[in-house]
């Protein structure tokens, strides 16, 4: 079975570094937690626990950005 990326490798840095590039351009599109209020629901805490394992591997990720890569994060 396939499934998204994200909840792997959402920011799947390590592969381009493994190809040999210089510079790796960043695109992080990870949306924010939802409020409480909305969390009233299995299913919409279900997503919450997602969204945060999501974020805690993309925080990695950035942190371990170089000085010449470039991370966007657009509106």
């Amino acid at each position: 079975l396939m499934v998204d990326g994200g909840l792997v490798d959402n920011l799947p840095v390590d592969v381009v570094r493994a190809m040999g590039v210089d510079r790796v351009i960043v695109v992080d599109v990870s949306g924010p937690l939802m409020p409480e209020s909305e969390l009233n629901s299995p299913i919409a805490v279900s997503l919450q626990m997602i969204t945060v394992l999501m974020q805690q591997r993309t925080d990695q990720t950035i942190a371990g950005l170089g000085a010449d890569d470039l991370l966007i994060r657009p509106d």
